[in-house]
């Protein structure tokens, strides 16, 4: 009696422990249907221009593949693409157009930068000025292997393919151009060079060849920081009617970053009232900023003038 109820007990305590797994297999499943059929309020540009709001449960898997550019069903051919770390840059001047709506796309404010790939450059073929001009804070990321985005909107009536319009010069010449020349410089895998469907790894590479020492040490800089096979780096553009227009876009840009109302602290000890200088340690103090351990801010009034101050001077 004793050997059957011992073997009762442990068909028991097996059977308990299925239950449990069952239970928690099937609790793991409920909370990524939960967030499966979370609904997403923000607009999606797709790959027809066209905006669109995302919606629950499986209309959500059909928007995300339409925004890819992916057919209904069709998977990723990239693994662990999700991971990447998307950079999203406005090509002054006309790229500002497009500023307003990039939060409405889900890409917080203060998360755009921007960047100056000047036409003129382009057009004059520049490859040196092109190069000088490149922000530093677009290279560090490309660097780090993060996807970079420039934002640029074209005037020109150019002959593309399908009735494309819009193509500025700093898309189809500038980042082009960039792309080698940093492929070049970072010793990575070049890839064949086009422009409006000729290819140009002669002429590209003839032009990287007469850089000056000054391009070419400022591009060396980041092989420091190298850590991806390619240079990603590309061009997103529209059509637009308000090139030149300088106005338009001043007021665009501060219609998107309102000017503060706040009123800045003056130094209340001067007895002149015009030589009032402004309070940046109070203004600082004011802001509540946070600064990593064991640094501290700057202010020149806190430190006097020494040796090497005078040897300056003179």
């Amino acid at each position: 009696m004793v050997d059957a109820h011992s073997g009762n007990s442990h068909k028991l305590l097996k059977l308990e422990a299925k239950q449990r797994a069952i239970i928690l297999k099937l609790g793991t499943l409920a909370n990524r249907l939960t967030e499966v059929g979370k609904c997403e309020t923000r607009s999606h540009l797709t790959s027809k221009g066209n905006v669109s709001i995302s919606t629950p449960l499986n209309a959500k898997r059909e928007l995300c593949e339409e925004k890819a550019g992916r057919k209904q069903g069709e998977t990723r051919t990239l693994e662990n693409v999700n991971n990447l770390l998307i950079k999203y840059f406005i090509n002054l001047t006309d790229g500002i157009e497009v500023l307003h709506e990039l939060p409405n796309l889900g890409i917080p404010r203060n998360e755009i930068n921007f960047v100056r790939i000047m036409s003129s450059h382009c057009e004059a073929n520049d490859f040196e000025g092109v190069l000088l001009s490149l922000d530093h804070n677009l290279m560090t990321h490309l660097a780090l292997g993060h996807v970079c985005l420039v934002y640029d909107l074209g005037s020109r009536d150019l002959d593309w393919p399908n009735g494309i319009k819009g193509v500025s010069r700093a898309i189809w010449w500038g980042i082009e151009w960039i792309r080698y020349a940093l492929s070049r410089c970072w010793r990575l895998q070049v890839c064949q060079p086009v422009l409006r469907g000729e290819k140009v790894s002669e002429l590209f590479g003839s032009r990287y060849l007469r850089l000056s020492k000054k391009v070419k040490k400022k591009m060396r800089y980041y092989r420091l920081i190298l850590r991806c096979e390619r240079v990603l780096l590309f061009g997103v553009f529209r059509r637009t009617v308000h090139d030149g227009e300088r106005e338009f876009y001043r007021d665009l840009l501060w219609k998107f970053y309102p000017k503060s109302n706040i009123k800045l602290p003056m130094k209340a000890n001067v007895e002149d009232a015009e030589e009032k200088q402004f309070d940046s340690e109070r203004f600082i103090k004011d802001l509540d900023i946070v600064i990593p351990e064991g640094m501290n801010v700057y202010f020149q009034e806190h430190y006097p003038k020494s040796r090497l101050d005078i040897m300056c001077d003179v």
